[in-house]
């Protein structure tokens, strides 16, 4: 396994970790606002 490819999955897994922590940290924003709301 050359440099290169180790470098392009290292990429391709941060950038899904980031997606996914993005994307729960909104989720968990959104229902927090919409508690608060409701109460």
């Amino acid at each position: 396994m050359n440099s290169y490819m180790f470098g392009e999955l290292i990429d391709m897994i941060s950038s899904t970790i980031g997606r996914v922590y993005l994307g729960t940290h909104l989720f968990l924003l959104k229902g927090q606002i919409v508690e608060e709301h409701f109460q």
